[in-house]
């Protein structure tokens, strides 16, 4: 995890390891669901990503 950016890992945490819904993380964040979702997909990828790497 230490391999993304610290905004990325912080909602990935939320969704994952504190169990927020995606309507609770967006009035955490003060943004859209769809915009939740969005950003873990893109957080989800870039992990990814970045352990296939090493």
């Amino acid at each position: 995890m230490s391999l993304i950016d610290i905004k990325e890992k912080m909602i990935l945490l939320m969704k994952y390891q504190d169990d927020m819904s995606i309507k609770e993380i967006s009035e955490v964040l003060d943004i859209g669901e769809s915009a939740v979702k969005m950003r873990i997909k893109r957080a989800k990828q870039k992990v990814v990503i970045a352990y296939e790497e090493l």
